[in-house]
């Protein structure tokens, strides 16, 4: 039996040539549909951008709620009403055949002053007919007293008022009686005369 090679050969070459026309057609039309695709139109990226966009919640910033703060006024205090004290009256002095008055530019009346007094208040020296001397100071009630270190005190009375009575160990201020009556109060102080020798000179103030 002799067998033609070439002969099988032709035989099943002749069964293929359909199926690879089929096969480069399909390519063809692969081919033919890319290169005919038209271009992507811009308007139709833009429009699904903005469907995009509608559909996302972006949350803004909310404002921050300013909240008025209105500060309660200042409560202004009262004025200060200061009244002045009614001017004194007029002091009281001893007879002028008891004491006699002595300049307050004297150095003697510098001598015998050992307080010093304000504005409102009155100073006066006196001098007795044997020389020594007493100062009568006359002042509003409730006015400052005198800060004494060392001293005793004794409660009496002087022209029927209550009264303090002093005594000290200053050469200047050796005795002192306080008392208040009417609208004025009085001091009378002295170096040289004893607190019994002041209250009988107080009761002849006129």
């Amino acid at each position: 039996m002799i067998v033609d090679p070439d002969q099988g050969i032709s035989r099943r070459s002749t069964r293929h040539p359909p199926l690879m026309g089929l096969v480069l057609f399909a390519l063809a039309i692969g081919l033919g549909a890319i290169v005919a695709r038209p271009a992507a139109d811009p308007s139709d990226a833009a429009r699904a951008r903005e469907r995009l966009a509608a559909a996302l919640v972006v949350p803004t910033a909310q404002p921050t709620p300013t909240i008025a703060v209105r500060a309660a006024p200042l409560a202004m205090p009262a004025p200060l009403v200061i009244r002045p004290r009614h001017p004194l009256p007029a002091a009281l002095a001893p007879p002028p055949e008891v004491a006699s008055a002595v300049p307050a530019d004297a150095g003697e009346a510098a001598r015998a002053t050992a307080l010093t007094v304000r504005d409102a208040s009155r100073q006066l020296v006196y001098r007795l007919q044997d020389g020594r001397t007493f100062v009568l100071l006359q002042s509003h009630p409730g006015s400052d007293r005198p800060f004494l270190s060392s001293y005793s005190l004794d409660e009496g009375s002087v022209r029927g008022y209550p009264a303090q009575l002093i005594t000290t160990r200053s050469r200047v201020l050796r005795s002192l009686i306080s008392w208040t009556e009417g609208p004025a109060a009085y001091l009378m102080y002295s170096g040289s005369l004893t607190v019994r020798e002041l209250v009988r000179l107080a009761e002849q103030l006129r």
